[in-house]
């Protein structure tokens, strides 16, 4: 475990640099599933203008599927970790 960096603004207000960090990096994965979705869904798009009709509809249908699977339990370990670790210290 690192020693957490301790970030103060200007009204003296304290903040921890690692549970800041954490929740960013926890809240980038739900950014690169939307990321990863929306290639699979524009993939989908040029087989359909291709005529590649079933194969798209079954990208287009894994791309949500994915999403509708993975989503929830990504958000809600963003969630707990926001509660569990606060970015605001709390005054001493």
């Amino acid at each position: 475990m690192s020693r957490d960096t301790i970030l103060t603004d200007e009204a003296d207000v304290r903040y921890s640099y690692d549970n800041i960090r954490t929740h960013g990096w926890l809240s980038g994965h739900i950014a690169g599933l939307n990321a990863a979705a929306e290639f699979l869904r524009e993939e989908a798009v040029t087989l359909f203008r291709d005529g590649d009709d079933d194969r798209a509809s079954k990208l287009r249908k894994l791309a949500d599927e994915m999403v509708k699977r993975l989503r929830p339990d990504m958000e809600k370990r963003c969630a707990l970790h926001e509660k569990a670790n606060p970015d605001v210290i709390e005054a001493e």
